[in-house]
């Protein structure tokens, strides 16, 4: 089946667990892991996750978790103007742009896939994932799935051959809900998801991330 064709809604009931995670990890080759691991601590699109660089990471501010400032949110548009299109219902639609955008979240060091990160981001010189393009990225997590046979992933609808990037921000969603009981506003503010009935969120309504960061145990 396509990667067009999965639905992150149809193929995740819930998190995985840190096992399988720990299996997709064995799977994939060393300069892999890096990858797999920052699509789901980051819970990044995967357009989002390969345009990190060392700059945005902060991994002595805190001393419980990592802090990822300014990661980029590239799925964000906002509506210039309207031009006639005798195909729409009210003859117009509107043209949109591209608005920049991004967010800071922390990420726990005592979580088992950490040390990987780590490690990804000493070999870096800049970029953690220089010259990588989505298909690339896609291509990388689909083999490692390959790899690791055609068994059910746990709490999802497909099998390991089947594994695509956008699953490892959905499980990061999972997992944030199931082990932290992080609420919608908790989980749009990690994700900057935009929340239901408010049109376009303001700021100041999403939680700093030493707000998340308590809400996963961390003293601050």
């Amino acid at each position: 089946m396509k990667h067009k064709d999965r639905s992150v809604e149809n193929d995740v009931r819930g998190f995985c667990g840190w096992q399988f995670l720990g299996r997709v990890i064995n799977e994939a080759e060393d300069q892999e892991k890096g990858l797999v691991v920052a699509l789901f601590e980051t819970g990044g699109r995967v357009s989002e996750v390969i345009k990190l660089r060392k700059r945005h990471f902060y991994l002595e501010l805190n001393p419980e978790v990592i802090v990822v400032d300014a990661m980029p949110v590239v799925k964000k548009y906002e509506k210039i103007s309207e031009i006639p299109d005798p195909k729409k219902k009210r003859g117009v639609r509107w043209v949109t742009q591209k608005k920049a955008d991004s967010r800071t979240i922390p990420i726990k060091k005592t979580d088992p896939l950490v040390p990987y990160l780590v490690n990804h981001y000493n070999k870096a010189k800049d970029y953690l994932f220089p010259s990588m393009s989505r298909v690339e990225a896609f291509l990388i997590v689909r083999n490692i799935g390959k790899r690791m046979g055609d068994d059910i992933v746990p709490f999802s609808s497909i099998k390991t051959s089947q594994l695509y990037p956008h699953w490892f921000r959905a499980q990061r969603a999972s997992q944030l809900k199931s082990e932290y009981n992080f609420d919608l506003l908790a989980l749009a503010s990690f994700f900057r998801w935009k929340l239901p009935g408010m049109g376009a969120t303001p700021l100041y309504t999403y939680l700093s991330w030493e707000e998340m960061a308590r809400r996963m145990g961390v003293k601050i």
